[in-house]
């Protein structure tokens, strides 16, 4: 059988198993209304005239009342659709006002903002460090004082919702989005989630956590133009992964950290529209007691008014909506109303999972007012920094290079990265504008002092877009300067489509549809671009190519990289040596389907849209220049980055653009190389045994610069750890597979379809363990500047017999003050069928000089239960756990056994 009929096979199979995981789908879910039918309890005293307003009253019954002033199914409508979640998704611009049913009760608008990394609109913001950088920490103070931030700047902007945070899986190193999560693990994702979300509801900003569910790439999220017209990925999971993996990091969100908002993601699961899953609402309302509104991300992601309703989406687009086509022919919410296909009962549960929220975290009695047109401070800032050292990792320090010592006379800083040209933001909803920017360059410099000399040199062109062709020395087939291009009826690369025509442009670049005949609409057609390519100079040559939608790009036969499904957009970086006069081909293949729309625009950080620049620059002496820089300083500091974030799954494995041949010169050039990594997750190193030391510091924001100056010369302690597994290579980790990740693709439509989570509950290091491979760098893996030595003095049972106590001492060996960052694994009984060892508890601990603590990680019983697929319910197994601790999932100090008997395991 083929791999593509093995992969159809294996869909079939799975899609089987989870018809008997899942009962069939009712159109309406058991939580549709919860609210609704309950209140009994709520009678406001006699004559009082607006007992919404007392704060005696339970929020239940302060939503009640304010639901009691609605005599009818408009009124109710009319606060639905005017109060969203700070974006009126249905409303056209052009439309005469309309009553403002709120206002009329004095219930003030509460407006939102995207903001898993910092405000994104609404007044200018800390660019905060990626979420990513949280996780690492270990440490749910700092996921708390991220959330305060956060809570301070929205409510000072005068802004009461966050879009955001995003508690995804990573379930491998493609997802684009995978810095804006807290990793692979759901364990080290459900506290910080219920520690930063705790902190914003604390705060007086409610948290509309996304994405609710089994969200772990962008490719086929959306669907064709218009938004909302086509099919989108369908995930294939099991209900065991659904809710030992996925959904952890959520549920914390809302039982532990008062969560008020959730927003439903793209993607169908097992079939079933994200927006419209009956089961995946009712394990939120019902069994997690969500008292508060689901609304779907961007508009497209919601599929449907009735159904969608009716599975329990509370907030949306309640007719024909002009940023969704796929309402363009659904009957209006008030007539599904009064024609009884929706129940009144279910309106009422919607306005009053709308106002709950605002009530319980005192939105309304407390609005946020906007204070400023600038919300960042000096202290936000200065906090930063010190979250960016919690979560920068330490992976290698040969020498006790770092932190840099009296020894160091001359340094050589090298990296665009290093300058105000990095980038250190993530792109998409997440991205803040760094208006507070400090680069490292002139940090270091500061800190250095006048008796270190501080050099600099960029050693290569960066991440940008490089300029555009030079059409003297491209030439299409006819010999005129430029390119061929080809235009097909087809939106694939395949170009099996009707030639519509062809033309020669001087540069492969599209802001919009060209002006052919016969151009399909809607982003449905592709362009091929052929060009000869002749050399003014020997050397190495760098092409890329920017855009969205899909591209190949070929330099001389052979394929240079590869972008598809790019909704918002993504990069290829191609470098190659060539010989001046030596001509070779150059072709880009384009298709502009995925686009999110059908032009260009700049948004969220980058080029969106119908976008496509192509870019090339012949060889220089950077590289040179670096080298020598290097060679001449004691130490050497390379700083590389990476573009990563929404709508733009990872290509490679690989540093982008020319940074791998950048630090392998340098090191070559000087053995106390260090790298400084600012990336969205994993990357190759293959420069790695040449190098003296690798530090990893994510996408840092704003405080970039005081944060690395201090970790470079040992003022700060780099505190993080991994929160996922570093791959030796892209061929290691789940979903390596097409069919498992973006999907199978459908033969005739051409559109992404079922992507099979085959690897179950085996995310991240799970399948590490269980497949025997040998990562680059194991999850929860990162080295200190102090010696701090872990020992386990006891383990066994609670005096409550209702967890595992294992008791610890650390002692800090070492002249100076260091954190600890203890990691309990735990294995499972065998007949769980779990993965070897799973994270359980951990702690991160800073420790003095000299100093010596006892501490103990305490691991409940409800933390040891699996989910049984046979029962269909959570379980705890009888039998023998296997016990771990250590530095990281794979550098274990004390390993144990503990058993449960059947009486305890039966609680």
């Amino acid at each position: 059988m083929s791999r593509l009929g093995k992969a159809w096979a294996a869909s079939a199979a799975l899609g089987a198993c989870v018809s008997l995981c899942f009962p069939a789908q009712a159109q309406t879910s058991a939580s549709a209304e919860i609210w609704a039918t309950q209140g009994a309890d709520c009678v406001a005293e006699a004559g009082e005239a607006a007992p919404w307003w007392n704060t005696a009253y339970s929020p239940e019954c302060r939503a009640r009342f304010v639901l009691g002033q609605f005599a009818t199914l408009e009124e109710k409508l009319l606060f639905l659709g005017g109060l969203s979640y700070g974006l009126d998704v249905g409303a056209d611009e052009n439309a005469p006002q309309v009553r403002d049913v709120a206002r009329e009760l004095g219930l003030p608008a509460i407006a939102g903002a995207d903001g898993p990394a910092g405000l994104t609109r609404g007044a200018v913001a800390t660019a905060m460090p990626a979420p990513l950088t949280v996780a690492a920490s270990f440490d749910p103070e700092v996921a708390a004082l991220y959330g305060r931030i956060l809570a301070a700047e929205f409510r000072s902007a005068g802004t009461g919702t966050i879009l955001g945070p995003a508690y995804d899986i990573a379930r491998n190193w493609r997802f684009g989005r995978l810095a804006e999560s807290m990793g692979e693990d759901p364990f080290l994702t459900a506290e910080m989630a219920a520690a930063q979300v705790g902190a914003l509801t604390e705060g007086g900003v409610l948290t509309m956590m996304k994405h609710y569910a089994v969200y772990s790439q962008d490719a086929g999220r959306v669907g064709d133009q218009p938004s909302g017209s086509g099919p989108v990925g369908n995930n294939i999971v099991s209900e065991r992964a659904m809710r030992e993996i996925y959904l952890p990091g959520f549920e914390a969100a809302v039982r532990r950290g008062g969560a008020g908002g959730v927003m439903c993601s793209f993607p169908r699961i097992n079939g079933v529209f994200a927006c419209e899953h009956p089961q995946l609402f009712d394990i939120l309302k019902v069994e997690w007691g969500f008292d508060g509104y689901v609304g779907p991300d961007f508009p497209s992601a919601q599929r449907s008014i009735t159904r969608a309703v009716l599975a329990g989406l509370d907030s949306g687009s309640w007719g024909p909506s002009t940023f969704n086509a796929a309402l363009a022919h659904e009957k209006p919410l008030a007539d599904a109303v009064r024609d009884g296909e929706v129940p009144m009962a279910r309106i009422d549960d919607m306005v009053l999972r709308r106002l709950i929220p605002h009530f319980r975290l005192g939105l309304y009695d407390n609005p946020p007012l906007r204070r400023a047109d600038n919300v960042s401070t000096p202290a936000h800032r200065a906090a930063a920094a010190d979250i960016i050292a919690a979560g920068a990792v330490l992976l290698r320090n040969a020498g006790g290079v770092l932190p840099l010592g009296p020894d160091v006379r001359s340094i050589a800083v090298i990296g665009p990265q290093a300058t105000e040209a990095a980038v250190v933001a993530l792109q998409g909803s997440p991205w803040v504008e760094p208006a507070h920017f400090e680069p490292a360059l002139p940090a270091i410099t500061a800190r250095a002092g006048d008796g270190v000399a501080v050099s600099y040199a960029p050693g290569t062109r960066g991440l940008a877009a490089l300029p555009p062709p030079d059409s003297a020395q491209f030439a299409a087939p006819d010999g005129r300067p430029g390119f061929r291009a080809r235009y097909y009826a087809s939106a694939d690369l395949g170009f099996a489509g009707e030639l519509l025509g062809e033309a020669v442009v001087t540069d492969p670049a599209l802001a919009a549809a060209p002006a052919v005949p016969g151009l399909p609409g809607r982003n449905q057609w592709s362009v091929r671009y052929d060009s000869r390519f002749t050399p003014a100079a020997s050397g190495m040559h760098r092409f890329t190519l920017h855009g969205s939608g899909s591209a190949r790009l070929w330099i001389d036969g052979r394929d240079a990289g590869t972008f598809e499904h790019a909704d918002f957009g993504n990069a290829i970086f191609a470098n190659v040596e060539l010989t001046a006069g030596q001509p070779v081909d150059i072709r880009v293949d384009y298709t502009p389907r995925a686009a999110l729309r059908t032009e260009r625009m700049a948004m969220f950080g980058m080029e969106m849209g119908l976008t496509l620049r192509f870019g090339h620059a012949g060889p220089d002496d950077l590289l040179a220049q670096a080298v020598e820089a290097a060679r001449a300083a004691d130490v050497a500091v390379v700083f590389a980055g990476e573009l990563v974030g929404e709508g733009m799954d990872r290509i490679s494995l690989t540093l982008q653009g020319d940074q791998d041949r950048l630090i392998a010169a340098v090191a070559a050039a000087n053995p106390r190389t260090v790298v400084v990594l600012n990336t969205g997750g994993p990357v190759a190193m293959p420069w790695l045994e040449d190098v003296a030391s690798v530090l990893s510091m994510w996408h840092p924001g704003d405080a970039f610069g005081p944060a690395v100056a201090g970790l470079l010369f040992g003022d700060r302690e780099p505190g993080g750890r991994l929160p996922v597994t570093f791959p030796a290579d892209a061929t290691q980790g789940a979903a390596t597979q097409a069919y498992q990740m973006p999907g199978l693709t459908d033969p005739v439509t051409g559109a992404l379809g079922d992507a099979l989570y085959d690897e179950g509950v085996f995310v991240g290091y799970r399948f590490f363990d269980a497949a025997g491979q040998e990562p680059l760098f194991p999850f929860g893996y990162g080295l200190s500047y102090a010696d701090i030595a872990m020992e386990v003095l006891s383990a066994g049972l609670s005096s409550d017999w209702q967890a595992l106590d294992v008791q610890l001492r650390l002692t800090n060996r070492s002249a100076r003050a260091g954190t600890a960052v203890p990691q309990l694994y735990v294995g499972l009984p065998a007949e769980t069928g779990s993965p070897p060892w799973q994270l359980k508890g951990f702690a991160s601990l800073r420790l003095g000089v000299g100093e010596s603590r006892m501490h103990t990680i305490r691991v409940p019983f409800s933390s040891l239960r699996h989910w049984d697929s046979a029962t269909r319910q959570w379980r705890l197994a009888a039998g023998s756990y296997r016990l771990r601790l250590g530095a990281s999932s794979r550098d274990p100090v004390w390993e144990g056994q503990i058993t449960l008997p059947e009486d305890i395991s039966d609680r």
